[in-house]
């Protein structure tokens, strides 16, 4: 009786057909949707990181070659304005904002404007698409006024 219910069975699930039933294909499409839904986020964050280290590592780069410049650069006193220093060529996307702001050599605070003892706190900020990425602080100092001492 077993013997027969199971050949029974098998004709009914399998059939005489060489293809996949309806049900199989349905199974099939199920379990290939789970697998994806279940990658799908993984990939996305791969490639999300791997823009936010590319977008970082530009910034780094942005911000060495800006500092590097103004070191070489001749010191501009902060008389009446705070001094502008030219930027590097950058990327489109990319903004470099450099601020230069007098201060005093003891206290490190900022200096009333028209004055300026020979030493600048120079903040570089790099944004992407209009995001701040990267803000970095250095000083400049003028070295003819530091030999004068």
């Amino acid at each position: 009786m077993l013997k027969r219910m199971g050949r029974v069975c098998r004709k009914a699930l399998l059939g005489s057909s060489r293809g996949a039933t309806l049900v199989e294909v349905v199974i099939a499409v199920v379990v290939l949707g789970l697998i994806t839904a279940s990658v799908a986020p993984v990939l996305v964050l791969i490639t999300k990181s791997q823009f936010s280290w590319s977008e970082q590592r530009i910034a780094e780069s942005l911000t060495r070659n800006q500092i590097e410049y103004i070191k070489v650069a001749s010191y501009i006193p902060g008389n009446e304005t705070l001094p502008q220093y030219a930027e590097v060529p950058r990327p489109d996307t990319y903004d470099i904002v450099v601020v230069a702001q007098p201060i005093d050599p003891v206290t490190k605070l900022p200096l009333a404007s028209g004055q300026d003892e020979g030493i600048q706190e120079i903040t570089v900020s790099i944004y992407h698409v209009d995001r701040l990425v990267l803000q970095t602080k250095n000083y400049k100092v003028d070295r003819l006024d530091v030999l004068a001492l």
